[in-house]
């Protein structure tokens, strides 16, 4: 009995081809998935009663007070917050340095919207509210 060779895919077709498939199931994704339009989220910036951060690299602005009743997180109670300048929201102190560390960090009372090295001494800026409106 013979057996049918196949012929051998030379290894360049085979990784455009995997290329091509993963682009096709990236754009099948994009193409279902719909953005959240501006006009739902707070308008913000200078002219809003947002705050500022002034330019800085690591810092952050705080204790902020929120408003009552405290807000639990993890089981406890908490009357103020930080704002810290590399994306992250923090409970017990403000973070003043930034770390690739892995999270959870150190003192784990931290919500992290954005985590990243973040100096605004040049350019940027980062803007906060403390707000209870709820539209």
């Amino acid at each position: 009995m013979r057996s049918l060779a196949l012929p051998k895919v030379p290894p360049q077709l085979s990784v455009a081809r995997t290329v091509a498939h993963v682009f096709a199931v990236i754009l099948i994704i994009s193409s279902c998935a719909q953005a959240i339009p501006l006009e739902d989220f707070y308008s913000f910036g200078s002219g809003t009663p947002d705050a500022q951060l002034p330019p800085n690299d690591d810092e952050f602005a705080g204790p902020i007070d929120l408003p009552a009743p405290a807000l639990p997180f993890y089981d406890e109670p908490y009357e103020t917050i930080f704002v810290n300048n590399n994306g992250l929201l923090s409970f017990l102190e403000g973070v003043s340095n930034f770390s690739s560390q892995t999270f959870p960090l150190p003192d784990g009372k931290l919500i992290a919207p954005f985590w990243g090295d973040v100096d605004t001494l040049g350019t940027g800026v980062v803007w906060y509210r403390n707000t209870t409106e709820g539209d």
